[in-house]
């Protein structure tokens, strides 16, 4: 928050001049001139009397309480960062030619650095100030919060906090709800909580926006019912929830997949006289969709027209993944039509969701035709992503001869084909048995600057593993760490398969101890294959060994790990 002047600001910054010093100034301005003809307009040293003169602007601003300004010389002088390196040098240049000033310029130099967003100097200056015993006024120190968290500088705000509390400086309400907030962005609700109790023990009144904050980070991590604790308890203290309460729990609900529960949360908001939102209407819509409720949708979306709420981008958009998940293709080219018909833009993710839904009912013709007509009136641009769907489509139709034309078209359109563009590819020729054709992938993958990634290798070794060509899969499983990459569970995980399937029992567990050497930790499907592999070969004994090793290595076992074919 700005520290506002009473007086009227009409001056220019640069004309604020002493008679007595009036002279100096012009001469000093000549000095400036003259450097800056011969060259020398970046000082590699910060100058004394330059320092000296925007020092002597800045008190005589302070002096006349045109603060709002002497905040605009500050902003200029901390971006430069040509006469001082920071705010808390030129706090100190100025502390010691105006002591008596001090306490009033820390207030306008912290003010500064909160408005105009320099969070971490503000937060350097903030310290250097309580160890030089000045506290600022609270209102400076809660927008500086404030900066840090516009900035997600989450940690930062939150040591902040925890300095100010144990230094004794005022906090409030505000403070704290920042605080919340910062420990909720960094996933770390048990400190949200900590915090809260903490508000109730200074009794810190608990705010909605406390609430709010800690209601929305349960529903991210799907804990509806802590969640709803927090309502209920809200309730309790007879606070009002406001549309962010209700928003946030019926979009938490959706996803958690209770419909029943976020229906009746809209119902109990209807009584309590907060009207629903397009964001109330679309997180049920995306609730239903994602349930394959797709019968229940339009009475939905008719109530939500009446609420004076046409459907947006991403209505559509989740209306076409809800038709895509039923299969309903003759649904999702209507509302194509119904969206481009109105002359509306089809955003890139609503499109990409129904050429996905297309390709996976096989409909490739339909698929490109939709393309083509988005990028007919030239206002839609194709991305590699739109591309690598119809891609990935063609080889769903077992038709390579296509998958490998939209490269070409890619090139055409200028569109760079990806690594997934290539992984696609060389996955299908992988599952065909087609290594030649993969190896001639990855070759072409290289020539492009494309690099492989591990998914990539893991991929081939896969491949040449159902094809029982073990040689090639070690002499990739060697050579990732010639390519910057370390193998992960994926990677040990598709080799042990195929050695367990071709019955290489011994070489499994070679290839396990490796594994373990490399810091790569097995998982529940690692044994599960090894389990299995000496099940199949009538070795019970040593599947039990196994099976009684796993609980040593912290990997619980499934129920189906117990039963050994005979």
């Amino acid at each position: 928050m700005a520290l506002k002047s009473s007086t009227f600001l009409s001056l220019n910054i640069d004309a604020v001049t002493e008679p007595n010093h009036a002279a100096a100034t012009a001469s000093n301005n000549n000095k400036v001139i003259n450097n800056a003809k011969s060259g020398d307009e970046q000082p590699t040293k910060l100058q004394g009397p330059d320092r000296d003169e925007q020092v002597r602007k800045l008190r005589i601003l302070v002096q006349q309480s045109r603060f709002e300004s002497a905040q605009k010389l500050i902003k200029t002088l901390v971006h430069s960062k040509k006469v001082f390196s920071s705010p808390t040098d030129l706090f100190t240049h100025f502390s010691l030619t105006n002591p008596s000033l001090k306490r009033t310029f820390s207030g306008v130099i912290m003010s500064a650095c909160a408005d105009f967003k320099f969070a971490m100097e503000g937060l350097d200056l903030l310290r250097f100030l309580w160890e030089d015993g000045i506290s600022p006024p609270l209102s400076t120190f809660n927008s500086l919060l404030e900066c840090l968290v516009s900035d997600s500088k989450f940690e930062e705000a939150l040591l902040l906090f925890d300095d100010a509390v144990d230094l004794g400086a005022p906090v409030d309400m505000f403070s704290y709800g920042k605080a919340v907030q910062c420990a909720v962005k960094t996933g770390d609700l048990i400190r949200g909580m900590e915090l809260k109790k903490c508000m109730e023990k200074r009794r810190v009144g608990v705010s909605v926006f406390v609430y709010n904050v800690l209601i929305n980070g349960f529903s991210k991590q799907q804990r509806m019912r802590d969640a709803r604790g927090l309502f209920d308890e809200m309730l309790d203290r007879n606070l009002v929830p406001s549309l962010i309460t209700y928003n946030t729990l019926i979009d938490g609900y959706g996803k958690a997949g209770d419909l029943e529960e976020a229906f009746s949360l809209m119902e109990r908001m209807k009584l309590d006289n907060i009207a629903p939102s397009a964001f109330t209407f679309n997180s049920l819509l995306h609730g239903l969709c994602k349930a394959q409720r797709m019968d229940e949708v339009s009475s939905l979306l008719e109530e939500m027209k009446n609420h004076g709420f046409l459907p947006d981008a991403y209505t559509y958009s989740t209306l076409l993944d809800g038709h895509s998940r039923c299969g309903n293709v003759k649904e999702m080219l209507t509302l194509f039509q119904e969206l481009t018909g109105k002359g509306n833009q089809i955003q890139h993710h609503a499109c990409a969701t129904l050429l996905n839904g297309l390709c996976r009912e096989g409909m490739m013709e339909t698929a490109e035709m939709v393309l083509e007509k988005l990028m007919e009136n030239g206002t839609f641009a194709p991305t590699d992503v739109l591309y690598n769907t119809i891609l990935r489509g063609y080889c769903f139709v077992n038709n390579m001869n296509k998958s490998l034309f939209i490269i070409e078209r890619m090139d055409n359109l200028g569109l760079r084909p990806t690594c997934i563009t290539f992984n696609t590819l060389i996955k299908k020729f992988c599952e065909m048995g087609e290594m030649d054709k993969a190896e001639e992938l990855m070759k072409r993958m290289r020539d492009r600057g494309v690099d492989p990634s591990l998914h990539t290798y893991n991929t081939m070794i896969d491949g040449y593993g159902r094809k029982k060509l073990f040689e090639r899969c070690f002499e990739i499983l060697e050579g990732l760490e010639n390519n910057g990459l370390k193998p992960n569970v994926v990677t040990y995980g598709s080799l042990i398969n195929c050695l367990c399937q071709d019955g290489r029992l011994l070489e499994a567990e070679v290839l396990l101890g490796d594994m373990v050497a490399r810091g790569v930790i097995p998982n529940v499907r690692i044994y599960n294959m090894l389990i299995d592999g000496y099940c199949n070969s009538g070795m019970i004994a040593r599947a039990f060994e196994f099976l009684r090793e796993m609980p040593k290595k912290r990997i619980s076992a499934y129920p189906s790990d117990l039963q050994c074919s005979d």
